[in-house]
Protein backbone atom coordinates (compact mmCIF):
# COMPACT_ATOMS: atom_id res chain seq x y z
CA UNK A 1 0.00 0.00 0.00
CA UNK A 2 1.60 3.26 -0.80
CA UNK A 3 2.04 5.42 1.85
CA UNK A 4 -0.25 9.10 1.89
CA UNK A 5 0.49 12.32 1.31
CA UNK A 6 0.85 12.75 4.94
CA UNK A 7 2.70 9.97 5.81
CA UNK A 8 5.39 10.94 3.27
CA UNK A 9 5.41 14.36 4.61
CA UNK A 10 6.01 12.82 8.57
CA UNK A 11 8.59 10.73 6.96
CA UNK A 12 10.44 13.40 5.39
CA UNK A 13 10.50 15.90 8.75
CA UNK A 14 11.34 12.57 10.35
CA UNK A 15 14.76 11.71 7.92
CA UNK A 16 15.41 15.70 8.32
CA UNK A 17 16.02 15.80 11.71
CA UNK A 18 18.00 12.45 11.63
CA UNK A 19 19.95 14.28 8.71
CA UNK A 20 21.08 17.17 11.37
CA UNK A 21 21.45 15.04 14.38
CA UNK A 22 24.52 13.08 11.63
CA UNK A 23 26.13 16.80 11.44
CA UNK A 24 26.30 16.65 15.57
CA UNK A 25 26.79 13.07 16.59
CA UNK A 26 28.18 11.66 13.15
CA UNK A 27 26.75 7.92 12.45
CA UNK A 28 25.46 7.67 15.88
CA UNK A 29 23.30 4.31 16.76
CA UNK A 30 20.36 4.37 14.74
CA UNK A 31 18.68 0.79 13.80
CA UNK A 32 15.46 1.66 12.10
CA UNK A 33 17.17 3.22 9.60
CA UNK A 34 20.60 2.78 10.21
CA UNK A 35 22.58 5.82 10.20
CA UNK A 36 24.06 5.12 7.19
CA UNK A 37 20.82 4.52 5.45
CA UNK A 38 19.86 8.57 6.73
CA UNK A 39 23.40 9.46 5.12
CA UNK A 40 22.58 8.44 1.99
CA UNK A 41 19.26 9.63 1.95
CA UNK A 42 20.42 13.27 2.45
CA UNK A 43 23.36 12.66 -0.03
CA UNK A 44 20.73 11.57 -2.54
CA UNK A 45 19.08 15.33 -1.47
CA UNK A 46 21.77 17.08 -2.09
CA UNK A 47 23.01 15.40 -5.71
CA UNK A 48 19.07 15.58 -6.95
CA UNK A 49 19.39 19.73 -6.47
CA UNK A 50 19.75 20.01 -10.36
CA UNK A 51 19.71 23.55 -10.43
CA UNK A 52 22.54 23.85 -7.92
CA UNK A 53 26.15 23.85 -9.84
CA UNK A 54 27.86 22.63 -6.61
CA UNK A 55 25.75 20.02 -5.30
CA UNK A 56 28.57 17.55 -5.78
CA UNK A 57 31.03 19.26 -3.82
CA UNK A 58 28.51 19.78 -1.25
CA UNK A 59 28.16 16.38 -0.84
CA UNK A 60 31.63 15.69 -0.25
CA UNK A 61 31.17 18.77 2.62
CA UNK A 62 28.55 16.77 4.15
CA UNK A 63 30.28 13.58 4.17
CA UNK A 64 33.27 15.59 5.69
CA UNK A 65 31.74 16.93 8.12
CA UNK A 66 29.67 13.76 9.42
CA UNK A 67 33.15 11.96 9.63
CA UNK A 68 34.81 14.93 12.27
CA UNK A 69 31.22 14.62 14.07
CA UNK A 70 31.66 10.93 14.01
CA UNK A 71 34.88 11.31 15.33
CA UNK A 72 34.64 14.30 18.38
CA UNK A 73 31.59 11.71 19.71
CA UNK A 74 33.97 9.21 20.06
CA UNK A 75 34.96 8.72 23.85
CA UNK A 76 37.64 5.40 23.88
CA UNK A 77 39.88 6.83 20.78
CA UNK A 78 43.40 5.88 21.18
CA UNK A 79 45.94 8.55 20.98
CA UNK A 80 47.47 9.70 18.51
CA UNK A 81 51.04 10.49 17.50
CA UNK A 82 49.73 12.90 14.23
CA UNK A 83 50.77 16.40 14.83
CA UNK A 84 50.43 19.72 12.63
CA UNK A 85 53.68 19.74 10.81
CA UNK A 86 53.83 15.75 10.94
CA UNK A 87 53.43 15.15 7.20
CA UNK A 88 55.44 11.30 7.26
CA UNK A 89 52.47 10.35 5.26
CA UNK A 90 51.96 12.77 2.66
CA UNK A 91 53.75 10.56 -0.05
CA UNK A 92 51.15 7.52 0.09
CA UNK A 93 49.28 6.98 -3.07
CA UNK A 94 45.49 8.47 -1.62
CA UNK A 95 42.08 8.18 -3.79
CA UNK A 96 39.09 10.11 -3.62
CA UNK A 97 35.82 10.34 -4.96
CA UNK A 98 35.47 12.55 -7.44
CA UNK A 99 32.89 15.21 -5.40
CA UNK A 100 36.21 15.18 -3.12
CA UNK A 101 38.04 16.58 -5.68
CA UNK A 102 35.80 18.75 -7.02
CA UNK A 103 35.56 20.62 -3.26
CA UNK A 104 39.60 20.63 -3.03
CA UNK A 105 39.81 22.09 -6.54
CA UNK A 106 37.14 24.39 -5.69
CA UNK A 107 39.24 25.50 -2.34
CA UNK A 108 42.64 26.16 -4.39
CA UNK A 109 40.34 28.04 -6.86
CA UNK A 110 39.58 30.51 -3.91
CA UNK A 111 43.30 31.52 -3.03
CA UNK A 112 45.46 34.06 -4.21
CA UNK A 113 46.45 33.64 -8.22
CA UNK A 114 50.33 32.77 -7.10
CA UNK A 115 49.40 30.28 -4.99
CA UNK A 116 46.72 28.57 -7.51
CA UNK A 117 49.69 28.59 -9.46
CA UNK A 118 52.14 26.82 -7.00
CA UNK A 119 49.62 24.12 -5.89
CA UNK A 120 49.04 23.71 -9.56
CA UNK A 121 52.44 22.62 -10.33
CA UNK A 122 53.25 20.78 -7.15
CA UNK A 123 50.25 18.43 -8.06
CA UNK A 124 51.66 18.09 -11.60
CA UNK A 125 54.89 17.42 -10.18
CA UNK A 126 53.40 14.79 -8.17
CA UNK A 127 51.43 13.19 -10.56
CA UNK A 128 54.25 12.70 -13.28
CA UNK A 129 56.31 11.10 -10.34
CA UNK A 130 53.88 8.69 -9.34
CA UNK A 131 52.66 8.05 -12.81
CA UNK A 132 54.37 4.68 -12.75
CA UNK A 133 53.03 3.12 -9.67
CA UNK A 134 49.94 1.67 -9.34
CA UNK A 135 47.29 2.40 -7.04
CA UNK A 136 47.21 -0.03 -3.51
CA UNK A 137 51.06 -0.82 -3.97
CA UNK A 138 53.22 -0.62 -0.78
CA UNK A 139 55.39 2.22 -1.92
CA UNK A 140 55.80 5.62 -1.80
CA UNK A 141 55.79 8.56 -4.43
CA UNK A 142 59.78 9.94 -5.10
CA UNK A 143 57.66 13.55 -3.98
CA UNK A 144 54.95 14.54 -1.78
CA UNK A 145 51.06 15.21 -2.35
CA UNK A 146 51.20 18.31 -4.67
CA UNK A 147 49.23 20.10 -1.65
CA UNK A 148 51.71 19.94 1.11
CA UNK A 149 53.51 23.71 1.77
CA UNK A 150 56.33 23.56 4.29
CA UNK A 151 55.11 20.21 6.03
CA UNK A 152 51.27 21.25 5.77
CA UNK A 153 48.70 20.63 4.02
CA UNK A 154 47.44 23.56 1.56
CA UNK A 155 44.02 22.87 2.03
CA UNK A 156 43.88 20.53 4.95
CA UNK A 157 39.53 21.49 5.75
CA UNK A 158 38.87 20.01 2.12
CA UNK A 159 41.08 16.87 2.99
CA UNK A 160 39.18 13.63 1.25
CA UNK A 161 38.36 10.50 3.58
CA UNK A 162 41.20 8.84 2.41
CA UNK A 163 43.43 11.32 4.76
CA UNK A 164 41.07 11.61 7.21
CA UNK A 165 40.97 8.19 7.95
CA UNK A 166 45.04 7.19 7.97
CA UNK A 167 46.16 8.24 11.05
CA UNK A 168 48.66 7.21 13.39
CA UNK A 169 49.57 5.88 16.72
CA UNK A 170 52.98 6.03 16.58
CA UNK A 171 56.09 8.09 15.19
CA UNK A 172 58.29 5.65 15.39
CA UNK A 173 56.11 3.36 13.08
CA UNK A 174 55.87 6.20 10.56
CA UNK A 175 59.42 6.30 10.09
CA UNK A 176 59.90 3.19 9.78
CA UNK A 177 57.45 3.19 6.71
CA UNK A 178 59.13 6.07 5.38
CA UNK A 179 61.98 3.90 5.25
CA UNK A 180 60.44 0.68 3.89
CA UNK A 181 56.45 0.85 3.05
CA UNK A 182 56.08 -2.86 3.63
CA UNK A 183 56.20 -1.66 7.51
CA UNK A 184 52.59 -1.66 8.96
CA UNK A 185 51.57 1.89 10.72
CA UNK A 186 48.85 1.33 14.06
CA UNK A 187 45.49 3.74 13.45
CA UNK A 188 42.55 3.79 15.06
CA UNK A 189 39.93 1.76 14.34
CA UNK A 190 37.36 4.37 14.45
CA UNK A 191 38.54 6.57 12.10
CA UNK A 192 39.02 3.85 9.54
CA UNK A 193 35.95 2.67 9.90
CA UNK A 194 34.19 5.70 10.27
CA UNK A 195 36.22 6.64 6.74
CA UNK A 196 34.98 3.40 5.01
CA UNK A 197 31.47 4.02 5.97
CA UNK A 198 31.34 7.95 5.03
CA UNK A 199 32.71 6.89 1.69
CA UNK A 200 30.25 3.91 1.13
CA UNK A 201 27.28 6.12 1.90
CA UNK A 202 28.53 8.57 -0.76
CA UNK A 203 29.09 5.86 -3.71
CA UNK A 204 25.19 4.79 -2.71
CA UNK A 205 24.63 7.99 -3.38
CA UNK A 206 26.45 8.76 -6.53
CA UNK A 207 25.25 5.46 -8.07
CA UNK A 208 22.14 6.51 -7.38
CA UNK A 209 22.25 9.65 -8.98
CA UNK A 210 24.12 7.78 -11.80
CA UNK A 211 27.50 9.54 -11.29
CA UNK A 212 30.80 7.63 -11.43
CA UNK A 213 30.77 6.22 -7.73
CA UNK A 214 34.50 5.03 -8.02
CA UNK A 215 38.20 6.60 -6.23
CA UNK A 216 40.47 8.01 -8.38
CA UNK A 217 44.48 8.79 -7.42
CA UNK A 218 43.92 12.43 -5.94
CA UNK A 219 46.95 14.24 -7.65
CA UNK A 220 45.64 13.36 -11.26
CA UNK A 221 42.55 13.39 -10.89
CA UNK A 222 43.17 16.83 -9.04
CA UNK A 223 45.21 18.31 -12.06
CA UNK A 224 42.22 17.75 -14.65
CA UNK A 225 39.87 19.16 -11.93
CA UNK A 226 42.19 22.27 -12.41
CA UNK A 227 43.22 22.26 -15.81
CA UNK A 228 39.35 21.67 -16.97
CA UNK A 229 36.91 24.87 -17.03
CA UNK A 230 33.29 24.40 -15.33
CA UNK A 231 34.81 21.05 -14.38
CA UNK A 232 32.34 20.21 -11.60
CA UNK A 233 29.12 21.49 -14.54
CA UNK A 234 30.53 19.33 -16.92
CA UNK A 235 30.68 16.23 -14.88
CA UNK A 236 27.57 16.53 -13.46
CA UNK A 237 26.47 17.01 -16.82
CA UNK A 238 28.21 13.24 -17.64
CA UNK A 239 31.01 14.66 -19.58
CA UNK A 240 33.95 12.17 -18.28
CA UNK A 241 36.17 14.63 -17.59
CA UNK A 242 38.49 11.88 -15.84
CA UNK A 243 38.89 9.81 -18.16
CA UNK A 244 42.36 7.69 -17.87
CA UNK A 245 42.93 8.54 -14.53
CA UNK A 246 43.92 5.89 -12.90
CA UNK A 247 41.10 4.01 -10.40
CA UNK A 248 41.08 1.77 -7.62
CA UNK A 249 40.84 -1.61 -8.45
CA UNK A 250 39.27 -2.68 -5.38
CA UNK A 251 35.43 -2.63 -6.69
CA UNK A 252 33.62 -6.30 -5.92
CA UNK A 253 30.36 -7.53 -6.86
CA UNK A 254 30.10 -7.45 -2.68
CA UNK A 255 30.39 -3.93 -2.84
CA UNK A 256 28.09 -3.01 -5.38
CA UNK A 257 25.47 -5.01 -3.96
CA UNK A 258 25.83 -3.12 -0.80
CA UNK A 259 25.65 0.07 -2.21
CA UNK A 260 22.56 -1.47 -4.15
CA UNK A 261 20.82 -2.52 -0.97
CA UNK A 262 21.72 0.98 1.05
CA UNK A 263 20.26 3.01 -2.20
CA UNK A 264 16.74 0.61 -1.82
CA UNK A 265 16.70 1.24 2.02
CA UNK A 266 17.39 5.21 1.83
CA UNK A 267 14.79 5.60 -0.88
CA UNK A 268 11.37 3.89 0.81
Amino acid sequence: MEPSRQQRRTLARERARAAERLFREGLYPAPDPPAAVILVHHLIGILGRRNDARRASKAATAVHRVFEAHIRAQRDLPALDCRMGCAHCCSLIVTAAIPEILLLAAAIRQGSQTERLELAARIAESRAASSHLGIGEAVRKPVPCGLLTDSLCARYAARPLGCRGHVSRSLAACLANAADPTELIPGSRAHGTTALDCKLALFAALKAARLPHRSYELNAALERALETEDAERRWLAGEDIFEGIPVDPTRTQQIEGLLDRMIADATV
